[in-house]
C-alpha cells in the first residue's frame, strides 16, 4: 500500500509540473526540474535549457546570470 501512495505522489508532482509549464510558457512544454541553470540573452536565469527554450529565449551562457567574462 505504501508503494502505491509513493507512486501516486510522484505522478501528481509530474502532472503539476506539466500544468505549471503550460501556464508560464506559450504552447505548453514538458520539462524536468533538473537544476542546471542557464542565462538568457535578456539576462534572466532559467532552471535549465528546456525552460529557456520553452520561453523562446536565446542562450547567453551556462550557469546563473550574469554571465562571467571569458
Amino acid at each position: 500500500m505504501a508503494i502505491k501512495v509513493v507512486v501516486l505522489l510522484f505522478v501528481c508532482l509530474a502532472v503539476a509540473e506539466i500544468v505549471e509549464a503550460r501556464g508560464k510558457y506559450k504552447g505548453g512544454c514538458i520539462c524536468t526540474r533538473l537544476y542546471k541553470p542557464v542565462c538568457s540573452k535578456g539576462g534572466k536565469s532559467y532552471l535549465n535549457l528546456c525552460f529557456l527554450k520553452c520561453a523562446r529565449r536565446r542562450l547567453a551562457c551556462e550557469g546563473k546570470c550574469p554571465c562571467k567574462p571569458k
